[in-house]
């Protein structure tokens, strides 16, 4: 595409030439040193913190029932005594969390923000604004927006929406013959879903149509079975992006495979660490004013690395020991075991088009498998053995044929879910077995 085509695009999007203003700078902060972006991030987050005091409830309340305020809050160790929002806090005080003066033009600003790093990000591998873009979804297309409005939304963003609704052979075909047609130059999608699609193009021995220079991931954890089979399927490389409704975008991986701090709109903490730096990583979004986000915990376990990266942005580095999305499974013996090391056992196995393994009960262990074709060709007893060799012979394993699995609301997707125990706390998930 013409780049001149490409930014018009952008800007006559909506949010477009905010979006791209701020693009421009974002392109220009990533070089910055260390010491320069820390003071932009500061200024940026003792604005945020004057927003909060001032015009919401719940963070007037709680700060001065401490003795706190902004006045007294000068630097980055100063804003560690401020306490944590956790997800109860959302559920229990979300009107509060609200600001008394609704100012919509602020909670937009988010939004241009979030798509600005996204976009910067995409251009670390080659790709300009408005590369063409295939985004694959779990969710139908809002029926609400009119054909045309939708028609013009997909044009300007030169994007189209694929909704995978189920994993049926003629699903997923149809979804390829879109991508040959459409000849996307970046696909994105929550990792499940695009395994599924890697799986069926390895299966009919297909390759998506030429031109294609990225994959992009998001709101799921990658694991590296995924990326390799991403990889392989559709020939280009694969990056992570890693965010949630309530974060929004933090960090997103560069093609020398350090996933980069978006230093510019997040400030990220890791507290309670360990002796190696690894402890639940804490998120503060500076572009949220409509609903203030400061110090949440986030629930993953995750360290941060300084050190330059060999692309030469000197943005710190996430590394994300263990998501609290992933789940994990515990042992009678009281063993806990990250979701990779049980995915591990289901990730490369013949046969297998999707799987989840549920815990029931401490020990027994339901393991659902969505065979690849519909004459399964799997070996029930070789996974229930390898099962039992991670996880003990006391822990009963059961593994069952199903016709599909279950998303949440959202269309994520979880490989492990523990019915048996609650989730791990903060401290405690850092000595997660491997």
């Amino acid at each position: 595409m013409h780049p001149l085509r490409g930014s018009l695009r952008l800007y006559l999007s909506p949010m477009g030439w905010q979006t791209a203003g701020l693009l421009r700078t974002l392109e220009r902060t990533q070089w910055l040193e260390q010491d320069k972006l820390r003071q932009l991030q500061w200024t940026r987050l003792s604005r945020l913190l004057w927003h909060a005091y001032t015009h919401v409830a719940y963070y007037r309340t709680l700060w001065d029932d401490r003795g706190l305020s902004p006045r007294g809050i000068q630097s980055f160790e100063d804003f560690q005594k401020i306490p944590p929002l956790t997800k109860a806090d959302l559920r229990f005080s979300v009107h509060g969390l609200k600001p008394r003066s609704r100012v919509r033009p602020v909670d937009v600003q988010r939004k241009v923000a979030e798509s600005a790093a996204r976009l910067r990000a995409h251009g670390w591998f080659g790709l300009g604004p408005a590369a063409r873009e295939i985004v694959l979804g779990r969710a139908p297309a809002r029926v609400a927006d009119p054909a045309c409005y939708r028609a013009l939304h997909e044009w300007l963003a030169n994007s189209k929406y694929l909704p995978m609704l189920d994993a049926e052979d003629e699903t997923l075909e149809r979804c390829v013959e879109v991508i040959n047609r459409h000849r996307p130059e970046k696909i994105y999608g929550y990792p499940s879903v695009l395994n599924l699609l890697a799986g069926h193009l390895h299966q009919r021995r297909q390759r998506p149509a030429p031109g294609l220079a990225a994959v992009f991931t998001t709101r799921e954890p990658l694991f590296d079975f995924q990326r390799r089979r991403l990889e392989s399927a559709f020939g280009c490389p694969v990056s992570m992006e890693y965010s949630s409704s309530t974060t929004g975008l933090v960090a997103n991986e560069c093609p020398e495979g350090s996933l980069h701090i978006f230093q510019e709109g997040i400030y990220a903490e890791i507290i309670n660490p360990d002796h190696a730096g690894r402890g639940e990583l804490v998120v503060s979004n500076l572009d949220s004013f409509m609903f203030p986000i400061i110090r949440f915990r986030t629930g993953d376990i995750a360290s941060l690395k300084q050190s330059p990266c060999a692309c030469g942005r000197a943005l710190p580095h996430l590394i994300v020991v263990d998501s609290q999305q992933a789940g994990f499974i515990v042992t009678p013996r009281g063993s806990v075991h990250r979701a990779s090391a049980v995915i591990k056992v289901f990730g490369e196995a013949p046969g297998i088009r999707e799987f989840k393994v549920i815990q029931e009960a401490v020990d027994h262990v339901v393991a659902q498998v969505v065979p690849q074709d519909r004459v399964p060709a799997i070996d029930h007893a070789t996974l229930i053995g390898r099962l039992r060799l991670l996880l003990g012979n006391d822990v009963r394993v059961d593994v069952v044929l199903v016709p599909t699995i279950s998303r949440d609301p959202l269309g994520r997707f979880s490989y492990i879910e523990s019915r048996a125990v609650a989730p791990a706390k903060a401290g405690a998930t850092a000595g997660l077995t491997s």
